[in-house]
């Protein structure tokens, strides 16, 4: 595993001073990471310096790096941000100056009005701000209560003047600036309706389905921007239609220059038009990736540029003039509005993505990023306003001025008035709210020498506000502090050496409450070594996230993810966080006590790869040392301390593969060096058991553990005589997982988490009846050391007096937690995709030996993306089928290919009905009989945008937890068997399916513009000349992104073959596509394993550089010997690679994270690029060392590189 991924790789460092060039010492950094999560915090020293090490990554897609934000603040001055993307062993420094605090804003809610209760999608408001319309326009809710969802129309001060009732879909909605008129376009119904201000309808235009409308400068024009590619100008008066322009796309967000000349048009092509709004002429366009979002058009004042933000995350700014594209930005999700401030001083990007909020310079330089937003709005030279669940003003260098606090929903339309003394605000609960308030100087501020705030004093000297912890006087909080208190831990008020001021809770005792009061102010990590302790560390902690073990996701969640922190107690019920770090990389866990009154905390540490122990004496220096004597796979450790004297430690065993379901044992003489004891503690085969806990009472040993099993988790509790046979005396209803266990007072209290990620705790007489549970631990607030949850509590009671508990949290998300939709992982980026496995199983299992062999994709089939099944009913949809397969393959880091099914029973009763309707055979339990082309094509098309958006990870109306999203569509299997047989997938005519693909594809791409759609696959690609598909290629391009190839390599072929013959029939009807290999056999299976294993890497190399992007392979086994290690070789080394050529025959060039990987055979050479040391590794994994002029060539492949990090790639 690299180095740099397991430790701290670049520093970022400088100084805070006052603009005298004075060091202010009570300065604040905090180091921000993706989606605006606060990472590190530090203070500075005396002369305002500061340094953060952290972690710098790059994307795995592009290879850019991660980006990072410094904030830097202090009492009585204005903060600055400052955004940074570091690399390897970057040392970047900063000197950052704080000006004094000039400016507030400060802003009262006036008016709060409830409507619908239904999302909206935009709004819109007079130019004298006296009206303000918005409409209900969501994928949301199915069946909306009528009496409710419709389109208002409010007066600004909070009355409601009107609203028109529909349960369609209104997206698009603008008003005149005069508010005498509202333009709305009912999406299903597929027309444009003109209101007056009573609410009248003037005209109803047919459009056909839009979800665009805008209104010109003028108030004489309507632009309506359709789904169909259409941009129509309707005259305002009449309705009737001026002109209509086809422009390649769905139509998206829309804008008229000031004097209405010209209409810049976003489209689902990719493009941004510029539009002659007299004639409907094309002017120009500029390549921008995708429709934008809402409010995803700016036009500058001067409109000599217009910036695009679009639903995949890219941020451009165009020149009008020639519809040049100038810069660009990939914000690493969906962008939702843009905005370009006056006097194009910077633009303002918000989105969902990791970069959810930025300001950038117009010359592409980014100021600062921050957390998502889901609106927001550049005021002027100097401030910002910018919202997602709460309003936000900001000034230009990244300070917070005001915020609103929490509103009922996040904001989706946000606009001040024009002298700044409104904020108008809609939600996505369709409330409306008008906050009065503004700007105001801050007059009185002085600076006293050194820095600092300070306010007169009653008797006019300067009155400073000291941190209240400060407790040697150097106006920082940092560990001196600590050895004040340390220098009176355990004084009580009239001992020698007692002071008042580290007495932090005045009761008169320096004790583990005065210790807790100041470790809160300090987030920072345990401090390593030294304080007299009688060990020396031979590891050291683990720092930030680490990565997962060969084979696994980087969505999987594991101790690589997970850290330990400190809270301390007087009474083991209330608790007082230190936000101190044991350990990153860490997980589960056990505290004791020794016979020398040390604390030591044994857990899992992944960061050294086995299990380890801290030791401390005043939990604020350790010692970390490495268990001696226990492999990895002993995890979730409890240790008790025996009679004699001895340890002995607990623990559940795991390997990575092979049965879970047993708790050992080790013996110790020091706790440190433990010898294995011969069989097992406990064991219940076939199920998992994990968190092991044991405690003697009464003259035996309890043991507390869970067992996890596909149905649920149970608390199970074992009795020992002996500490080493245990047995089963009760099955807990007790709620709560990882069980930890401590005397308290004359009886016990058991700690355990529960499902909301909260640490939850009871009382027992006799450790088995239990009273009621109570939560004693919540999570932190988000972009705290412990927000994203509380688990695995171990508590013990310390010497002095007080309790600690050491428990988990998590450097980043979970992956299991539904709040990290946000994050989720996946892309539509191809190179993601090379090796996929097919297994005929069901999606748990075909996903589980997907990872086992390095592959990261499955394809089920048929698989749950039925039309009927999820819509059974017409209107009603039910994904839980769907849902179970998407969340099995995700919990194992895999992605899907997801084949899309046009068959419902209510819609082919239709077929059924008609002369020479006949029953189809074959996937009976999964497919209908009837398997005609959709009757109802528009409830089909409204089906497959529901499914899209379900699992498109855009955060729209997502499946709940959704992280690994579907990019990739499949439209139906083999449909040409119909024509010849019964038993068949689809029964039709060619030009039958040419309506299928093309009613899908324009509702994938609709719901997703990001997605890919793959044409179906015919049986062999011989078939592509035969009859059915004839009809077919004529009149499909442009409307598939990939061709799909099935073939089973036969005598003299492999699987470069298959792709060829597919490419060529292509090429006849002048399509140039890459393509899947959806169902392929890559040797014939007669052949020897050691035969078909060089067919399998040789043919799939050739048809790589032949044009595959991707390869789903049957499944191997491990009785499959050398055809099993050769797959897991290849796909290891060539996973994810960007690039691939032919160099000559039997030499070929991959570009794999960056460095060349070549695989050649044959009797030719290697190139000259691939000269000097270089690494060989054969077939079956097998590495040298050699200069390149050794290397003979044969009819075996072999893989030759230069870089360590491909190395690392290599299987075990």
């Amino acid at each position: 595993m690299p180095t740099e991924k397991l430790e701290p790789n670049f520093v970022v460092q400088g100084y805070v001073k006052d603009p005298e060039g004075r060091p202010i010492p009570n300065a604040r950094v905090e180091l921000w990471g993706a989606y605006g999560v606060p990472q590190l915090f530090t203070g500075v020293d005396a002369n305002g310096f500061f340094k953060l090490e952290a972690y710098a990554a790059k994307y795995s897609d592009t290879g850019e790096p991660h980006g990072y934000c410094l904030k830097v603040m202090a009492d009585g001055y204005q903060g600055v941000s400052k955004a940074f993307f570091p690399k390897l062993g970057d040392v970047i420094e900063f000197e950052f100056t704080l000006k004094p605090l000039e400016e507030e804003a400060d802003y009262k809610l006036v008016v709060k009005t409830e409507t619908s209760g239904y999302p909206i999608w935009e709004a819109a408001m007079s130019e004298d701000e006296e009206y303000i319309v918005f409409a209900n326009g969501h994928h949301s809710y199915e069946n909306p209560d009528p009496s409710r969802h419709g389109i208002y129309f409010l007066a600004t001060n909070g009355t409601i003047l009107w609203r028109y009732l529909t349960t369609d879909q209104v997206w698009g909605i603008d008003m005149s600036r005069d508010g005498r008129y509202v333009a709305a376009a009912f999406l299903h119904e597929g027309v444009a309706r003109l209101f007056d201000r009573e609410g009248r309808v003037l005209w109803t235009f047919p459009c056909g389905e839009a979800r665009e409308v805008r209104i010109n400068h003028r108030g004489d024009r309507v632009a309506i921007g359709t789904t169909f590619n259409g941009l129509i100008l309707v005259d305002l008066e009449s309705g009737e239609e001026l002109w209509r322009t086809f422009l390649e796309g769905q139509v998206r967000w829309t804008c008229f220059t000031q004097d209405d000349s010209v209409i810049y048009a976003g489209s689902g092509d990719g493009y941004l038009y510029k539009v002659d709004a007299a004639t409907g002429t094309i002017l120009g366009r500029a390549y921008v990736e995708a429709w934008p979002y809402r409010y995803g058009l700016a036009l500058s004042d001067d409109e000599e540029y217009i910036a695009t933000a679009s639903k995949i995350g890219r941020a451009c700014l165009v020149r009008t003039s020639d519809m040049k594209v100038l810069w660009s930005f990939d914000t690493r999700g969906g962008c939702h509005w843009i905005d370009i401030a006056p006097n194009n001083a910077y633009l303002l990007i918000g989105g969902g993505g990791s970069y959810g909020r930025m300001l950038v310079y117009f010359n592409g330089s980014i100021a600062w990023i921050g957390p998502v937003s889901a609106s927001g709005v550049a005021l002027d030279e100097r401030h910002v306003a910018v919202a997602e669940s709460s309003i936000d003003i900001m000034t230009v260098d990244g300070a917070v001025l005001w915020s609103s606090g929490p509103l009922d929903a996040g904001v989706v339309f946000l606009k001040f008035s024009k002298d700044r003394s409104r904020i108008y605000a809609a939600t996505d609960k369709a409330t409306f709210y008008v906050f009065e308030g503004g700007f105001k100087k801050v007059e009185e501020h002085k600076e006293a020498e050194g820095g600092g705030r300070f306010e007169e004093g009653r008797e006019g000297r300067p009155f400073f506000e000291r941190p209240p912890v400060d407790l040697n006087g150097d106006w920082v909080v940092d560990e001196g502090d600590v050895e004040a208190l340390g220098a009176c831990y355990g004084l009580k008020r009239g001992d020698p050496g007692f002071k008042e001021e580290v007495d932090l809770d005045g009761d008169g005792d320096v004790d583990v409450v005065d210790l807790a009061i100041l470790a809160s102010y300090l987030p920072v990590r345990a401090k390593v070594g030294g304080g007299g302790l009688p060990w020396t560390s031979d590891i050291a902690p683990g720092s930030g996230p680490g990565t997962p073990p060969f084979g696994l996701s980087t969505s999987i969640d594991g101790p690589w993810y997970h850290r330990i922190l400190i809270a301390l107690s007087s009474d083991a019920v209330t608790w007082t966080k230190t936000y101190v770090v044991l350990a990153d990389q860490a997980s589960v866990p056990d505290a004791i006590l020794d016979e020398e009154g040390y604390v030591r905390v044994y857990y899992v540490d992944y960061f050294n790869m086995g299990p380890s122990v801290a030791i401390s004496k005043d939990l604020s220096t350790w010692v970390y040392l490495r268990l001696k004597g226990l492999s990895p796979e002993w995890v979730d450790p409890s240790v008790v301390r025996l009679p004699d004297g001895r340890y002995r430690l607990y623990a559940s065993y795991m390997p990575l593969q092979g049965p879970q379901d047993k708790i050992v044992s080790a013996i110790s003489e020091d706790g440190v060096n433990f010898v294995v004891e011969e069989g097992v503690r406990y064991q219940e085969e076939g199920s998992t058991l994990v968190d092991p806990d044991v405690i003697y009472v009464d003259g035996r040993w309890l043991m507390y553990l869970v067992r996890m099993s596909s149905e649920d988790s149970k608390l199970l509790v074992l009795e020992s005589s002996d500490g080493l046979s245990f047995t089963k005396i009760a099955e807990l209803e007790l709620q709560g997982e990882t069980p930890c266990l401590v005397r308290y007072g004359e009886g016990y209290r058991l700690y355990v988490h529960l499902d909301d990620l909260t640490i939850a705790s009871c009382y027992s007489n006799d450790c088995l009846n239990w009273g009621e549970l109570e939560v004693v631990l919540r999570p932190g607030p988000p972009g705290s050391p412990d927000g994203w949850g509380v688990v695995n509590a171990a508590v013990v009671e310390l010497p002095s007096g007080g309790y600690a508990m050491f428990y988990e949290s998590w450097i980043k998300p979970p992956a299991f937690m539904e709040e990290a939709t946000s994050s989720v992982e996946g892309s539509a980026e191809e190179h993601l995709y090379r090796f996929g496995i097919g297994a005929k199983a069901e999606a748990a299992v075909e996903a589980q030996l997907a990872v086992e062999l390095g592959a990261t994709w499955i394809r089920p089939h048929p698989g749950p993306f039925v039309w009927g099944k999820i819509e059974q009913v017409k209107g009603q949809y039910d994904f839980s089928e769907a849902d179970r397969v998407v969340e099995a393959a995700q919990e194992r880091g895999v992605y899907i290919l997801a084949t899309i099914w046009p068959f419902a029973d209510w819609d082919q009763d239709y077929w059924r009905q008609q002369p020479g309707w006949r029953p189809s055979k074959g996937f009976e339990d999964c497919l209908p009989t009837s398997r005609y082309k959709p009757h109802d094509v528009e409830a089909y098309k409204a089906f497959v945008e529901a499914l899209v958006e379900r699992y498109d990870g855009d955060g729209v109306d997502d499946m709940p937890g959704l992280r690994c999203p579907i990019k990739y569509w499949e439209v139906l299997n083999e449909p040409e068997t119909g024509v010849k047989s019964d038993e068949n997938f689809f029964r039709g005519t060619g030009l039958d399916y040419v309506e299928v693909l093309k009613a899908t594809y324009e509702a994938i791409k609709e719901a997703d513009p990001e997605a890919k759609v793959l044409i179906a696959a015919p049986a062999h690609p011989s078939e592509l000349s035969g009859p059915f598909w004839s009809e077919v290629l004529p009149y499909v391009e442009g409307y598939f992104d990939y061709g799909n190839l099935h073939f089973n390599a036969g005598k003299g072929e492999d699987l470069s073959t298959g792709f060829k013959e597919y490419r060529e029939a292509l090429a006849r009807y002048g399509v140039d596509v890459k393509i899947w290999g959806t169902e392929v056999l890559p040797a014939p299976t007669h052949l020897s394993l050691e035969k078909q294993a060089e067919l399998w890497v040789k043919g799939s190399v050739k048809a790589f550089a032949e044009g595959a992007a991707a390869i789903k392979y049957p499944y191997v086994f491990e009785e499959d010997g050398e055809l099993l290690q050769a797959f897991k070789v290849m796909a290891s080394l060539l996973r994810g690679f960007k690039d691939v050529e032919k160099l000559s025959e039997g030499c070929y060039r991959f570009e794999v994270g960056g460095s060349s990987v070549y695989v050649a055979w044959g009797s030719g050479g290697l190139p000259s690029e691939a000269s000097g040391e270089v690494y060989v590794v054969d077939m079956y994994g097998n590495v040298e060392r050699r200069d390149s002029s050794t290397i003979q060539l044969s009819d075996r492949p072999i893989y030759v590189f230069k870089g360590e990090e491909i190395r690392a790639r290599l299987p075990p």
